[in-house]
């Protein structure tokens, strides 16, 4: 049967490509290859759900959407393909977005069609953030209704000028680091960080309606499940333990400082390369925010009164340690492993903007890895996992592909997830985060599963 003949009955009993393929391959008929194909199919299928079943999926706390409602990746070919189709079919989407945006300007200053910077060439930026009510939603329910009511009240609230902020702060930029020294790309501002900080203030003040309650979470009579959004905020902001990686000129975190109340307990570790430390240090002086550069706060937050500090973190030396610890050959010493058990633990971990090098990525990714706990670690008995949030812009699709297909290299034990643009526009349609030219993704590391478990499913 030549290729040609194949791939025309292949296509009339519904196999598409793969069963032309098959039918090319084989040399058989189309029913022939309908039943190959099915074969191939239940033989992964099952080999996905072994895999899976050694991990037991824990839910990280601050996460107050249901998985149901994000996209799970599983492939790094379909993750870009959804991604870039997005993005190439958003041009009028585009247009709208940023004609809707270029009413708000002097919101913050965003350069379109730059690299990603706010601007390059001046020393010192000045940043403001506008948060205001969003407009009422329309619902379906019923006049006079509890639901209605509460939502009424809650409109109401948010609607008055309390809830409304205006964050103002200026940063500066090394700009000679940024000209002469090779490879410099975090002394300058880049706006994902700006527009992170904008969804995390919406999070706090108008949380976006959860449409579904979470799986395993409270009942609608626990609480108001429409008061919930992305991230449960008033934990994090209570007690949350945070690590930002590659952070650059510190702006994420000076955007969000405000957030924490003076009574909380909360930890955010700012953390980069040595040689940008010190413009961190320089912008969170200039904005009167207190830091340390004593290491992580942890469990002594109570003592230093500080949420900031400020820290090296270098990833390719922390990979260095993660091979350690991979390396099944590797001889235990019992020291080291006490000291590697004593590294502090984390209930957030943010990567903004950091995919621009593909010599990077693996050792972005181990580092991720290396500070992520799973909940078996039972310093994160408060949070469950930890939850990992990664904000990109979208520009080389060969890194995007390279860092999710390294990801999911990293084996069953994470489970990753995309923000669908669907919970982003929703209810702020102008946000700048869901511009498609964004992708956010967001993942946990799941803990083995009991073995008397996995003897039953082997």
């Amino acid at each position: 049967m030549g290729y040609d003949h194949g791939h025309q009955e292949a296509a009339n009993e519904g196999l598409g490509g793969a069963g032309a393929w098959l039918c090319s391959l084989t040399g058989r008929g189309p029913m022939k290859a309908q039943a190959i194909y099915k074969t191939i199919g239940v033989v992964i299928r099952d080999f996905v759900n072994i895999q899976l079943t050694r991990f037991e999926m824990k839910i990280p706390s601050l996460l107050t959407v249901s998985p149901d409602r994000l996209v799970r990746v599983t492939d790094p070919d379909e993750e870009v393909f959804a991604l870039y189709t997005g993005l190439a079919g958003s041009s009028e989407c585009a247009t709208e977005f940023d004609a809707a945006k270029s009413e708000q300007a002097h919101r913050h200053p965003t350069q379109v069609g730059s690299l990603g910077f706010v601007d390059s060439g001046a020393s010192r930026v000045a940043i403001r953030l506008e948060i205001r009510a969003p407009p009422p939603q329309p619902t379906d329910r019923p006049a006079g209704t509890v639901q209605n009511r509460r939502a009424a009240r809650r409109a109401k609230a948010c609607s008055s000028s309390q809830n409304a902020r205006d964050i103002q702060v200026e940063l500066k930029q090394d700009i000679f680091a940024t000209n002469y020294r090779s490879g410099d790309t975090g002394s300058i501002v880049w706006r994902a960080s700006i527009h992170l900080a904008e969804f995390l203030w919406y999070e706090l003040l108008f949380p976006s309606p959860a449409e579904a309650p979470l799986v395993g979470g409270p009942s609608e009579q626990d609480g108001d499940k429409d008061e919930r959004g992305f991230l449960d905020m008033k934990r994090l902001t209570g007690l949350g333990r945070i690590l930002e990686l590659g952070a650059g000129t510190g702006s994420l975190g000076i955007l969000c400082a405000d957030m924490f109340p003076p009574e909380s307990r909360a930890s955010w570790t700012v953390s980069d390369q040595f040689d940008l430390l010190a413009i961190i240090a320089r912008n969170f002086s200039h904005n009167q925010i207190g830091f340390s550069t004593s290491g992580p706060r942890g469990s002594d937050r109570e003592e230093s009164g500080v949420l900031f500090s400020v820290e090296e973190i270098d990833w390719v030396e922390v990979e260095k340690q993660w091979l350690k610890t991979q390396d099944i050959h590797q001889p235990r010493v019992q020291g080291t492993q006490k000291k590697a058990d004593r590294r502090a633990r984390y209930d957030l971990i943010l990567a903004v903007d950091c995919l621009y090098n593909e010599s990077l990525i693996l050792p972005l990714l181990r580092t991720i890895d290396h500070f992520a706990s799973d909940e078996s670690d039972g310093c994160c008995s408060r949070t469950g996992p930890t939850l990992v949030i990664v904000l990109s812009e979208l520009r080389s699709s060969e890194v995007v592909e390279a860092f999710v297909r390294h990801w999911l290299a990293l084996g069953p034990a994470w489970s990753i997830f995309r923000l669908p643009s669907s919970l982003l526009h929703r209810p702020y349609p102008s946000l700048n985060i869901a511009n498609p030219h964004y992708v956010l993704w967001c993942a946990w590391k799941n803990r083995p599963s009991d073995p008397a478990t996995l003897a039953r499913t082997t």
